[in-house]
């Protein structure tokens, strides 16, 4: 791009302009020349038939034509003018190449635009193409990620999350922690013939709680054999005098939810906060679903809000397992 800087309109017409001038000058010296070529032939004629009118009638016409000294000057001034007609050629000619000159580089500056053209619309293409493999592997990454946590939320749904429960030894074994559990179920929860496969404490994330004492004892996962069981054991541990019990020893028992999961269902709880202090109404999460005022809400991902799922009329909301 650097050539495009030494083109500049204005001065291409000034040379223009100056050349016309240069023409019409040596036109006009053209005519000059001519003319005082016709009239110093003419003088001669005259000289040649009146000399026999003597010294004064030579005087009279010499003063009259300017013939003389005056003619000669005039010659060499015409002389000069000549002279300066043929300089003024070769200026001439020395425009017209600069002229050349400017047209080639304006071709060669109109042919880099060109280029440099179709190598911006070739790298748009290629962005463009870019753009779209990149939306596809994002697509498919999402759609691998959901699948995923669809996995990981079948193998969850039959497990609960039982915090707080302090260990009756100081090395616990399978066995122990079995036992434990069972007695919780039983006598804590009041499930009765309660049946669960496994029990295991798991290590928590270390964004659990910030206020979390590090001697607490680690949550454990009681997995259940059906979701029948899982919520028979839930539901007993929300009737409001076992859940007075649960507070009071510092238990608590939840559902085993996806990282997603847990997400979509932060923003539903504050959403429904909001709500429920300007309505009064009361509200229930099931999964990652909201159940407040007669509707239900989920968390829109690609929106990054919580959006109305269906509306349920005047059905109420459903209690919570």
């Amino acid at each position: 791009m650097e050539k495009a800087s030494t083109y500049d309109p204005e001065k291409f017409m000034l040379v223009v302009q100056e050349l016309q001038k240069l023409k019409n000058q040596i036109f006009y010296l053209q005519q000059s020349f001519l003319q005082m070529r016709s009239e110093s032939i003419l003088l001669e004629d005259r000289e040649e038939s009146n000399d026999t009118d003597g010294d004064e009638t030579r005087k009279e016409t010499s003063l009259q034509t300017g013939t003389g000294a005056d003619d000669d000057r005039v010659l060499q001034q015409l002389r000069s003018d000549i002279e300066s007609v043929k300089g003024g050629c070769a200026s001439k000619g020395a425009l017209e190449s600069l002229l050349e000159e400017l047209r080639e580089k304006e071709d060669a500056i109109v042919a880099s635009m060109a280029a440099t053209g179709k190598r911006l619309d070739a790298t748009e293409v290629a962005a463009e193409e870019t753009r779209r493999k990149t939306e596809e592997s994002t697509a498919r990454a999402e759609e691998v990620a959901a699948r995923l946590d669809q996995l990981e939320g079948e193998a969850k749904k039959y497990n609960l999350i039982v915090g707080g429960l302090v260990p009756e030894r100081r090395l616990e074994r399978p066995s122990h922690l079995e036992l434990l559990v069972a007695e919780f179920l039983v006598e804590t929860l009041g499930v009765e013939e309660a049946h669960f496969d496994e029990a295991e404490r798991v290590e928590p994330p270390p964004t659990t709680s910030p206020t979390r004492s590090p001697e607490s004892p680690w949550p454990v996962v009681v997995r259940f054999p059906s979701v029948r069981e899982k919520v028979r054991a839930l539901s007993s541990s929300r009737r409001p005098e076992v859940s007075r019990r649960l507070r009071q020893s510092g238990i608590t028992v939840r559902e085993d939810f996806t990282e997603r999961v847990r997400e979509r269902r932060r923003r539903l709880a504050a959403f429904a906060r909001r709500r429920a202090r300007a309505t009064k109404r009361k509200w229930a999460l099931r999964g990652d679903e909201l159940y407040f005022n007669g509707r239900v809400f989920v968390f829109d991902q690609g929106r990054n809000r919580v959006v109305p799922k269906r509306n349920l009329g005047l059905a109420a909301a459903p209690a919570p397992p």
